[in-house]
């Protein structure tokens, strides 16, 4: 019986040993993300998070609103 499967993959050829080889290098990838995103420390996520929004200078609300219409 296995003679007869590993022929049967001999006969079919490169394209599905590529295909299972980018399956699994997709699935390692995103699962090694998904432990990033359940690792990764709260208190660095909001802080990077506010990065876009500081530019070390204090804007008063006058000012603001003047920029903002």
């Amino acid at each position: 019986m296995y003679k007869d499967v590993l022929r049967a993959m001999a006969e079919t050829g490169f394209y599905p040993v590529v295909t299972s080889v980018i399956l699994v290098v997709f699935f390692l990838f995103f699962s090694g993300m998904f432990l990033w995103v359940l690792r990764i420390n709260k208190k660095h996520t909001d802080h990077m998070a506010a990065l876009p929004l500081e530019d070390g200078t204090q804007l008063s609300t006058k000012s603001r609103e003047a920029r903002h219409g």
